[in-house]
């Protein structure tokens, strides 16, 4: 991430991002570096990098909230890898009151609309199946799944819902 657009997220109250994406490697271990410095000079928490920066906590408001995320791309934490994703769930889930999984997968274009339950392939590339991995996650304790990444509005579904967050709670944590 170049440090010339850093400030705007700063701005918009962003405390957290996963740089877990098809573009985290575009640039290299140098790109990965100044996006990770870059984000530590803004004080935004991120995860995402595989063996760098693989998962995260952020406190607020006397909660701790664990972040991590995952993509099926270079230098990322995989989202292919379950027991991979299994460790470092539950890793996470000992140290803070709340587990936030991200995750940037699936197809895109059109016809990707609907998620298929499926591996969903695009241009050759093993993107996952996001809905058995959303529920993976949740499974081995997560208690929130966040996916993005194919370009098209899809689905949200409410699976094992656990109401110890409220919405304020998860309001607050985007209070600047």
């Amino acid at each position: 991430m170049p440090s010339k657009y850093g400030k705007y997220l700063k701005q918009a109250g962003f405390n957290y991002l996963s740089i877990a994406n098809n573009h985290s490697n575009d640039f290299g271990q140098t790109g990965i570096k100044e996006t990770i410095q870059n984000l530590n000079n803004l004080n935004i928490k991120y995860s995402g990098i595989k063996g760098i920066a693989e998962s995260t906590i952020l406190e607020k408001n006397g909660k701790k909230f664990g972040f991590v995320s995952f993509a099926p791309n270079s230098a990322t934490v995989k989202l292919n890898d379950y027991n991979y994703a299994k460790k470092l769930i539950s890793e996470l889930k000992s140290k803070v009151d709340i587990v936030i999984v991200m995750f940037h997968g699936g197809a895109e274009g059109a016809g990707a609309e609907h998620i298929t339950r499926n591996h969903e392939i695009f241009h050759g590339e093993d993107r996952g199946n996001v809905y058995e991995f959303a529920h993976f996650a949740i499974d081995n304790g997560a208690n929130i799944v966040f996916g993005q990444g194919p370009h098209v509005t899809r689905a949200i579904e409410l699976y094992k819902i656990n109401l110890s967050l409220t919405v304020e709670e998860i309001l607050q944590l985007s209070e600047k």
